[in-house]
């Protein structure tokens, strides 16, 4: 892949990286779909989960036959490259040298599968240097795993762009992965509850955070047949919220649960509000309709009301202490 990509960019075509995991799905075309819109010669590597594969029952020549079934579905999606190692393949030697992904790699699925993000971001680092990629293409599905990603760019000063696709969804709401396609056709009506949950969940953001986390968890209480492994609302960086900053603020409500033996993980951004700003915004604009100002409150106005407000309040501490003062002598 090396030579390749090398020779690529000495023709002037940069480089646009999209690392998957086979078996492929629906999904992974997407995000090759995504690098193809961007001016750059796509390469996908397409690595191969043996252990995983092996494990659900498939022997060696089942998982070549998969391997070589889906190298030619990717060769008709119109990719310049396709790179299709196994693990043992990619790493001869074993995990010698790792990425350690941090604080931000121990929570959520870090915490599930300890050490898992280190292996997973070793390999993508290992991919980006090998295809001299000056972009990568990772989907919002596994967020974390962008996340992770992003930070890790960032935090080696690699000049790429981490490029993201949303969510792809089957009609039903459920995202498309690997796994629900080991869901039995019962087990998939039970798994249209867990984007049902986020979905109900971004609606109630106006509440604020807590209300957000507390909807999405009643819906999923409500199915028989569901276990939550975990039900976080965060920012976008997976660190917990509680409260809003400002007029609202932009959040993750993230999920994984267990359908039988099948675990689904999901994810939806919300924005979530401050209830109490909403409500005070939505009285200050009455007051001002009563009295004849009919256009709407901009958020530049709102914030000098505020902060009017809030040098009202002032003044009238100073006055009520100073008042105080002279009750007491």
């Amino acid at each position: 892949m090396a030579q390749t990509t090398r020779a690529l960019r000495k023709t002037g075509r940069p480089v646009v990286l999209v690392p998957v995991q086979l078996p492929l799905h629906e999904a992974h075309i997407e995000l090759i779909c995504a690098a193809r819109s961007l001016p750059r010669a796509v390469v996908v590597a397409a690595v191969i989960d043996e252990q995983t594969l092996m494990g659900n029952g498939a022997d060696k020549m089942t998982v070549a036959v998969i391997a070589d079934q889906d190298r030619a579905r990717l060769e008709q999606a119109g990719c310049e490259l396709v790179y299709v190692p196994s693990m043992d393949e990619l790493f001869p030697s074993g995990f010698r040298t790792t990425v350690t992904a941090g604080e931000l790699g121990a929570c959520l699925e870090g915490a599930v599968q300890p050490g898992y993000f280190d292996k997973y971001l070793t390999a993508v680092a290992k991919l980006i240097n090998q295809s001299h990629c000056s972009d990568v293409v990772i989907g919002e599905k596994k967020y974390q795993h962008l996340l992770l990603v992003q930070q890790m760019v960032t935090d080696l000063s690699w000049e790429i762009t981490v490029h993201s696709v949303p969510v792809i969804r089957r009609r039903d709401g459920v995202a498309v992965s690997r796994a629900e396609k080991q869901l039995s056709p019962e087990q998939r009506e039970t798994a249209i509850a867990l984007s049902a949950a986020l979905t109900a969940g971004a609606h109630a953001g106006p509440q604020g955070p807590e209300k957000v986390k507390e909807t999405a968890q009643m819906v999923l209480e409500s199915v028989p047949g569901i276990d939550i492994d975990y039900l976080e609302i965060t920012d976008c960086w997976l660190n917990p919220i509680t409260a809003v900053t400002g007029d609202h603020t932009e959040a993750r409500l993230i999920a994984a649960v267990r359908i039988g033996d099948t675990r689904l993980v999901d994810n939806v951004g919300v924005i979530c509000e401050d209830l109490t700003a909403r409500q005070e915004k939505e009285i200050v604009q009455a007051a001002l309709n009563a009295a004849g100002l009919d256009s709407e409150l901009s958020e530049q106005e709102y914030r000098e009301l505020k902060s009017l407000k809030r040098k009202v309040d002032e003044i009238r501490s100073a006055r009520h202490h100073r008042d105080s003062d002279t009750d007491n002598r």
